[in-house]
C-alpha cells in the first residue's frame, strides 16, 4: 500500500460543527460587491462554511465574504496579474495593526479554500513575511490565457461527467458513479524522491482535471466538487495530515476517502464513525465534530430491498433506513449481489423488535454470492430466518434462529461466517 503522509495544508484547519445538513445546488448564485452583481461561474453554491463562521466567529466570517467576493469578481474579469502582485492580490495586512487575531484570518482562509475548490487559481498558502500576511493567486495562472486553458479542460470534462450521470436518478449510484469516476481517472502523485507531491496542482482540482494526479487534497476537492455541482452534501474533513469527506445520504452521514479506496476498492467509502479508530483518521476533535446523525452500520454496496407481503415497500443502501421501515408486520430483507464481484457484504448492527417475522435473503448469481456482517450483539424476541447465503464455499437455503438459549456464532467463524458477536433469543 501506497503510504500517504503530507504536511499541514491549507485546508488542514476546518473547524466545524456539522449538526446542519450541507447541500450543494446546481441553479446559480449571485453575490453583490461594490454595487456589483455576479453570478457564481460554475454553478457550485454551498456556503455552509460560511454560515457556520457567521454564527461562531463574525470577523472570519467577515473575511471569508470579503475575499469569496473579490475572488468572484477577479474570475469574472479574465485580467492577467503581474508577478510582482500576485501574492498580495487579494489581501495584504499588517497583522500588529490589523483588528483580526492569526485565529480569525486562518480560520477564514481555511473555510474559503476547502469549501470553494472552483477557484483553483487561489495561492497555495495563506503567506506571512515581515509581519505582513496576504494571499494572493498562484503564479502559475497570473496570466488569464492560463486560466482559460485549463477552464477549458474543465468544462470539457464537467461536459462528460454530466453526460455520464445525466440519466442516474437512484442518489447512491449517483454517489458511486462520481467516487468511481475520480478514482478510475486519478492517480497519487509523488516527487522524484517518492513523497507525496508538494506541487500546487497536486492540492487543487488542477491535478485532476489536468494531469489525473494529486495527493489526498486533490482527491477530495474534486470529489466536493462534483458533489456540490450535483446537489450531494457533502463536507471536507480533515486530521494533522490527511483530508477526506463525508457525505450525506439519506440524512445520514458517511466517510468517503477516495485516497486510500483508490487502493482497495470499496475499502473506505460509504463507512460509519468507526473509520476514525483508524490511525491515519484522526480527526481533531477539539477543532470539529461529527454530525449527530451519523450512521450506524456503513452503506451497503448491494441494494437492500424491503418486502411486506411479497411486495417491495422500500429499498435503499443504508440498513439502518431499511430496519427503521419496520411496523409489526411480515417482512423480508432482499440482499442484492453486485454484479461483477465475487461477494457482496451487507452490515447489521440492531434489530428492532417491530416485526411479527423477518427473514434476511441473499439473491445471488452463479458465481456471486451475499454474506451478512453482524457488527455488533443482537437480541431477538422473535424468530429469525437467514435464506440463501454464503459461508465460505456453502450456500445455506435456510437458517432459523428460534431457540431461547445463546448462540455464539464466533464458534463457527472457522466455517467462514462473518459474524461477530452474539444473537440471543430471548422472548
Amino acid at each position: 500500500m501506497k503510504k500517504r503522509f503530507i504536511k499541514l495544508v491549507s485546508s488542514t484547519v476546518i473547524a466545524t460543527s456539522l449538526t446542519v445538513l450541507l447541500c450543494g445546488c446546481k441553479g446559480k448564485g449571485y453575490f453583490k460587491y461594490e454595487g456589483k452583481i455576479y453570478d457564481d461561474s460554475y454553478n457550485y453554491k454551498n456556503d455552509y462554511g460560511y454560515k457556520y463562521l457567521a454564527q461562531t466567529n463574525e470577523k472570519a466570517a467577515k473575511f471569508y465574504e470579503n475575499m469569496f467576493l473579490q475572488m468572484t469578481e477577479f474570475n469574472h474579469k479574465k485580467q492577467d496579474v503581474k508577478e510582482e502582485d500576485c501574492h498580495t492580490l487579494f489581501y495584504e495586512q499588517k497583522f500588529s495593526e490589523s483588528a483580526l487575531t492569526f485565529d480569525d484570518l486562518y480560520q477564514g482562509y481555511s473555510f474559503l479554500t476547502a469549501f470553494h475548490p472552483e477557484y483553483y487559481w487561489m495561492g497555495y498558502t495563506l503567506e506571512e513575511e515581515n509581519d505582513y500576511y496576504a494571499l494572493g493567486i498562484s503564479r502559475k495562472y497570473a496570466k488569464a490565457s492560463e486560466r482559460k486553458t485549463f477552464d477549458k479542460k474543465l468544462n470539457s470534462e464537467l461536459k462528460k461527467i454530466d453526460k455520464l450521470v445525466s440519466e442516474i436518478e437512484d442518489k447512491y449510484d449517483l454517489i458511486k458513479t462520481i467516487s468511481d469516476y475520480i478514482m478510475d481517472n486519478m492517480t497519487y502523485s509523488f516527487d522524484d524522491e517518492g513523497n507525496p507531491s508538494q506541487e500546487h496542482w497536486a492540492h487543487s482540482i488542477t491535478g485532476f482535471f489536468d494531469r489525473k494526479t494529486g495527493v489526498c487534497e486533490s482527491y477530495a476537492k474534486v470529489f466536493k466538487l462534483l458533489c456540490d455541482r450535483y446537489g450531494i452534501g457533502n463536507l471536507p474533513v480533515t486530521s494533522e495530515d490527511h483530508i477526506w469527506n463525508l457525505v450525506e445520504y439519506e440524512n445520514e452521514w458517511y466517510v468517503y476517502d477516495l485516497t486510500y479506496d483508490d487502493d482497495y476498492r470499496n475499502s473506505y467509502v460509504g463507512k460509519t464513525e468507526e473509520a476514525y479508530k483508524d490511525a491515519s483518521h484522526e480527526y481533531h476533535k477539539d477543532l470539529f465534530k461529527l454530525p449527530e446523525n451519523m450512521a450506524k452500520t456503513p452503506l451497503s454496496f448491494g441494494r437492500i430491498d424491503l418486502k411486506e407481503n411479497n411486495e417491495v415497500i422500500y429499498s435503499s443502501h443504508s440498513m439502518d433506513l431499511i430496519l427503521d421501515h419496520l411496523n409489526n408486520g411480515n417482512y423480508e430483507i432482499i440482499l442484492n449481489s453486485i454484479e461483477g464481484t465475487n461477494t457482496t457484504y451487507f452490515h447489521l448492527s440492531y434489530i428492532d423488535y417491530d416485526y411479527s417475522t423477518l427473514t434476511f435473503k441473499g439473491i445471488q448469481k452463479s458465481g456471486q454470492y451475499v454474506s451478512l456482517v453482524l457488527n455488533d450483539d443482537l437480541e431477538l424476541t422473535k424468530d429469525l430466518t437467514l435464506s440463501n447465503f454464503f459461508f465460505e464455499g456453502y450456500i445455506f437455503k435456510k437458517i432459523t434462529i428460534n431457540d431461547d438459549s445463546t448462540l455464539y456464532l464466533e464458534d463457527i467463524t472457522d466455517t467462514g461466517i462473518l459474524f461477530v458477536g452474539n444473537v440471543v433469543r430471548n422472548d
